[in-house]
C-alpha cells in the first residue's frame, strides 16, 4: 500500500510536494507562514510519486492544485491578509480530498485520501 511520505521502492520516482504551495506561503503574513510552513511532526513537504505530482501541477501557475488554493484563499479573505491557521490547514485537507475525487486511477485516489488524512490529523 502507498503511504504518504513513506517509501515506495526503487521503481517509483518520488518528488517533494508542498501540501501548502510555496506560492501561497509567500502571500501569508510572516507569523502565519511560520506556523504552517512545516516542522518536525507537522510536515508541509511530503514525498509523492512523480506522476501524481505532475498531474496535480499540470498547467500554468502551478496547475489545478495551486489554482484551487488561490480560489479558496480569495474566497475566505477576499484579498485581505485575514486568513487563519485553521483555515489554511482546512484548505490543505480539502484540496487533497478534492484531488483524490478527481483522480481516475484507484491507487492515486487511495494515496491522496491517505495524504489528506495524514494532514488532517495535524490540523
Amino acid at each position: 500500500m502507498l503511504l504518504p511520505g513513506g517509501g515506495y521502492g526503487s521503481d517509483i520516482k518520488e518528488v517533494r510536494h508542498h501540501t501548502i504551495p510555496r506560492e501561497i506561503l509567500r502571500t501569508l503574513d510572516g507569523s502565519l507562514a511560520g506556523l504552517v510552513r512545516g516542522k518536525a511532526g507537522d510536515a508541509n513537504i511530503r514525498r509523492m510519486p512523480e506522476n501524481i505530482h505532475k498531474w496535480l501541477h499540470r498547467g500554468r501557475g502551478g496547475g489545478w492544485y495551486n489554482r484551487r488554493w488561490k480560489e479558496e484563499i480569495n474566497h475566505i479573505r477576499g484579498g485581505s491578509k485575514g486568513v487563519t491557521e485553521k483555515q489554511i490547514r482546512a484548505i490543505r485537507v480539502q484540496s487533497l480530498e478534492e484531488a483524490a475525487e478527481l483522480a481516475k486511477e484507484g491507487s492515486w485516489r487511495r494515496y491522496l485520501h491517505l495524504l489528506a488524512n495524514a494532514c488532517d490529523k495535524r490540523s
